[in-house]
């Protein structure tokens, strides 16, 4: 903003918008009324720290038609490729979560039921679809370290799990999940859940591993962090031991 060193928000009252240099870029997408998932290619150059890709999904036009998916310039905001996907109802917030997996294909999950619930695109803007079996509503996405997507469910099981070299699907629990999901670093599966906080899986057999007990309020968001601490986000934020899912 030509002022010496960098001016950016440091309280709880923000800056106003378009005075804070820690902005890099922002790209408006008005015709949408739905623009839930972003997740980031993960194809930096080492050498540069560049050429990372975003990927995103909206959709407009008061709920109706398909959604699109744009591939943006990580650098830049722009948009370096697009695909619409006419199957995928925007009338459910269209697509509700996104991730990557290891082979750099963007994967949606849309909210609730419907013809298709689950969806690949590849670097090539190739569009796969699949159904959520029938007991599972989907609400947010997250891809393991062997590809498969896992979909938590406020349907009568707790979260599904997807085979794409078999094309078919597993669930686990009963409990429901409106809530996130995460694969902590060895390898175990944290899902919100309603019922006490956040439930944790086996990530090959699905079996219950244990529960972290998250007192009062709904457990939406949850993160784990490079301390090993499990996050879990109701009205406040409770912070626990991701191995002994004690709260510290």
């Amino acid at each position: 903003n030509g002022q010496p060193g960098i001016q950016t928000s440091t309280s709880a009252t923000p800056l106003a918008w378009g005075e804070d240099d820690c902005v890099a870029w922002h790209r408006d997408f008005p015709s949408y009324d739905a623009q839930r998932p972003v997740a980031w290619a993960g194809d930096v150059n080492p050498a540069t720290c560049d050429d990372e890709k975003l990927w995103t999904s909206g959709c407009g036009g008061g709920f109706g038609g398909g959604i699109d998916v744009h591939v943006l310039n990580g650098a830049t905001g722009d948009t370096l490729d697009m695909v619409n996907i006419p199957e995928l109802f925007c009338g459910g917030f269209g697509g509700y979560g996104g991730a990557m997996d290891p082979d750099g294909n963007f994967w949606i999950a849309m909210n609730g039921t419907g013809s298709y619930g689950l969806a690949r695109v590849t670097p090539d803007m190739e569009v796969n679809l699949w159904a959520y079996p029938s007991a599972l509503s989907g609400y947010g996405l997250a891809v393991d370290n062997k590809g498969r997507p896992w979909v938590p469910s406020y349907g009568s099981v707790g979260v599904g799990r997807f085979d794409p070299a078999t094309e078919t699907w597993d669930t686990a629990g009963t409990f429901t999940s409106q809530g996130g999901v995460q694969q902590s670093r060895d390898l175990r599966i944290f899902v919100a859940d309603q019922q006490t906080g956040v439930t944790v899986l086996d990530p090959e057999t699905m079996a219950i591993l244990g529960t972290a007990t998250v007192p009062g309020g709904t457990v939406k968001g949850i993160s784990l962090d490079v301390d090993g601490n499990l996050w879990a986000v109701t009205g406040a934020a409770y912070r626990f031991d991701a191995t002994t899912l004690t709260e510290t």
